[in-house]
């Protein structure tokens, strides 16, 4: 989940912590110059108490929560500028329209995926496939179906492609598995606990490991 809906969900936010959210989310892009001891004085309450929210929402402290937000706020206010990805479409549209909306939101989404991928990266998976035999697809949710198209061409050029939704099964594969197998895993929100035990097990072994996930701050991207 991204840092702005976070902030706007506010869920276990104390008093405090929704008015310091409720700041940052007005401050938006403008947040740049403004130090935790500012924020702070702006709503009324202590540099500790923005820091604890900062540390709430995943971070070791404020500079590096204003850094990640900056640079989210640039991303959304770059992207999907034609069509709103959480609500593509409006009940008074028509059939047409709905379908025209959906494929110009599609298109955004590849054009968008693109945008996020850099060469260096793609350079690092070429690798990575190029020495394993095996690869493991971990995914608790219902986004595991998209695995299955990427098994069916794996299988076509010799690499076997095991799809698992069960993270004890999971876990004892990071176990036994060997440096020439790789893990991949699929979370939208990558906060999955048991996912998040997996892909620390094939990490701690030197096990290659791809996560596919929402942009922005998550525990499993983390990893």
């Amino acid at each position: 989940m991204i840092i702005e809906e976070r902030l706007k969900m506010q869920e276990g936010f104390s008093d405090v912590e929704k008015a310091i959210a409720n700041y940052i989310l007005e401050r938006g892009e403008k947040l740049k110059n403004e130090s935790a001891r500012y924020v702070a004085r702006q709503v009324y309450t202590s540099v500790s108490s923005v820091t604890r929210l900062c540390q709430r929402l995943g971070f070791d402290g404020y500079p590096d929560f204003r850094e990640a937000y900056l640079e989210e706020e640039a991303y959304l206010c770059s992207h999907f500028q034609r069509i709103d990805a959480n609500m593509p479409f409006e009940r008074k549209d028509s059939p047409l329209r709905v379908a025209n909306k959906l494929s110009t939101l599609y298109g955004e989404i590849v054009d968008d995926t693109l945008s996020l991928i850099t060469a260096e990266q793609m350079q690092a998976v070429m690798q990575m496939f190029e020495t394993c035999n095996r690869i493991h697809v971990m995914s608790l949710g219902s986004h595991a179906y998209l695995a299955y198209p990427f098994r069916e061409k794996m299988m076509k050029i010799g690499i076997q492609v095991d799809i698992n939704q069960q993270s004890d099964i999971g876990y004892y594969q990071a176990e036994v598995a060997g440096k020439e197998e790789i893990f991949l895993f699929i979370s939208y929100s990558g906060e999955l606990e048991n996912l998040i035990k997996v892909a620390e097990k094939a990490k701690s072994k030197g096990i290659p490991t791809i996560c596919f996930t929402s942009y922005g701050h998550n525990q499993l991207a983390s990893v």
